[in-house]
């Protein structure tokens, strides 16, 4: 089968994928479907979706030219796109999930209430982190040291305390998720995709309170151990 076939048989497939995913009817609208999916990934908070829609975009184009019996001998598809869309229907059949875009809770910076606050904002400054999840010893949450609970002690105190050896417990009461006034957390599945994900970020745009992390665990519940979290730049690059 020469390489306009395999595009062809792909984009169909695609097609048919994405009717069953938007539960439209199958042959109500040749395109509607596609048009559909470019639209999600054109407003996508990540930069390879967007990529991805001007791809998308060309094939559409690409498959109203082949449409036409005097164009389909004078055309021949890339490799490029067929490969495209053969990528995009195994993100569909297999979509990447959160697991597997989240910071791995083992590999990432964090603390406990005995870690001396000084060493932690000393990380947070030198690597540019604004959030860290506070661990107990069994891998469940306690809260989250961030820079703004910091600004937060001091405007409900006076002052955030002198002492060069204060540990991350003298925050304990600004340190629960429900604590922080002008953030929130949200949790979600090992297995919630991607899209969803994105999605999440994306209407929190514009809102009071802004996505401080979304934490992953097993079934998306607080009392479950943390199993990684994701923050608004690992969806920019997610693989």
């Amino acid at each position: 089968m020469d390489n306009n076939q395999d595009f062809l048989r792909n984009y169909k497939r695609l097609e048919a994928l994405l009717e069953e995913k938007y539960n439209l009817d199958s042959g109500s609208n040749n395109s509607s479907s596609i048009i559909r999916y470019y639209h999600e990934l054109r407003k996508s908070y990540s930069v390879r979706d967007k990529q991805r829609a001007v791809k998308l975009d060309s094939c559409r184009t690409i498959r109203n030219m082949l449409s036409h019996e005097d164009v389909l001998d004078a055309i021949t598809v890339s490799d490029e796109y067929i490969m495209f869309l053969s990528d995009e229907i195994k993100r569909i059949v297999n979509p990447i999930t959160a697991l597997q875009v989240a910071v791995k809770i083992d590999k990432a910076f964090t603390c406990s209430l005995d870690d001396e606050v000084r060493k932690v904002m000393e990380v947070m400054v030198k690597r540019g982190f604004s959030h860290v999840p506070v661990i107990d010893e069994q891998g469940y949450l306690i809260g989250v040291f961030s820079q703004k609970i910091v600004f937060h002690r001091l405007y409900a105190e006076g002052d955030i305390g002198s002492d060069e050896k204060a540990i991350i417990k003298t925050f304990e009461k600004y340190l629960p998720i429900s604590a922080h006034i002008s953030e929130n957390y949200v949790f979600v599945s090992a297995n919630e995709t991607i899209d969803k994900i994105t999605r999440v970020f994306e209407e929190s745009r514009g809102q009071k309170n802004k996505i401080g992390l979304i934490f992953v665990t097993k079934e998306g519940k607080p009392a479950e151990k943390i199993l990684g979290f994701i923050t608004p730049y690992d969806l920019i690059y997610y693989h």
